[in-house]
This record gives structure tokens, sequence and C-alpha cells, in this order.
């Protein structure tokens, strides 16, 4: 991700920063950031972006995508678990879901109860830093009843 940080235009953020902080890597880059305050500013302003920026990203019309593929090829028992969010997953389940089964109602009749929930609802969180850990939080989170659907 050495050029993320251009592709997304967060030089200005960088400029701002003491040069300790600073990386050419955008993984480098927010690693440091989170390690030093994972709460500041600049943090938040660069999740923005990044969040701005995928959100704006569309599967080509027209043309079948190995997303669609993915859809499409799901089994009954099958499910797709990601901690990463991706526009590309939900748009290929949007457009094939008159072909496949809905996720929701698989997933509820294998006795699931089924939340859909906006990410930024769990953004913010220090110390969750894997996959487990973020899952771990979100549990946590809805146990107690602080994410709405």
């Amino acid at each position: 991700m050495d050029n993320f940080i251009d592709i997304v235009e967060l030089s200005d953020i960088v400029d701002r920063l003491p040069e300790k902080m600073r990386a050419k890597n955008f993984e480098q880059l927010y690693s440091n950031l989170h390690n030093d305050n994972p709460n500041s500013d600049e943090i938040l302003e660069i999740q923005d972006r990044v969040y701005d920026y995928f959100k704006e990203m569309k599967l080509p019309e027209n043309e079948v995508t190995i997303y669609d593929f993915l859809f499409l090829s799901l089994r009954p028992r099958d499910l797709i678990a990601t901690f990463n969010w991706d526009p590309f997953l939900y748009q290929a389940f949007c457009r094939n879901r008159h072909i496949q089964q809905t996720l929701f109602s698989m997933l509820n009749k294998k006795g699931f109860e089924v939340y859909l929930v906006n990410a930024r609802q769990t953004k913010n969180v220090s110390g969750r830093k894997t996959d487990e850990g973020d899952a771990m939080w979100i549990q946590k989170l809805h146990s107690c009843g602080l994410l709405k659907s």
C-alpha cells in the first residue's frame, strides 16, 4: 500500500504530522498514528477519507465480476464473513439476490439472529487491531444493546 496515501489524497494530513509519525506506506502510517493516539483528529480524518474513497467505488455495470461469481456460487449452507468493509460484496449481493436466496433469510433459517449495522458504530476503538479483537468488541457492543440495526 505504498501509493495509497497519494490515491486517497492524504498528503496534506501527513505533512502536518511530526517526522517520527510519517511513513510512505499507508499501513505503517496508520499504525504509527494508532499506536500514538487512536482517537487523534488526524486518524479520524484519515478514516473518514478512506471510508469515502471506498464508498464511491462501484462494480462495473453489465459486466460479470468475481464478486458476482462468488455470490452465485454460494450453496444454501455457505456464508461469507468479513471484518473489512468491502462495498463490492454488498453491491454484488444486491444485484444477485433475485437469483440467490437472500443472505438474511438463509441465516435466519439456520437459527442466526441477523443484524445489519453501520461499521461507523464500532470504529475508533483502541486496542482492537485484529479481526478477533474486532469480533469480540462487536459481540460485546451487541450484547449490551449498543448496536442499532
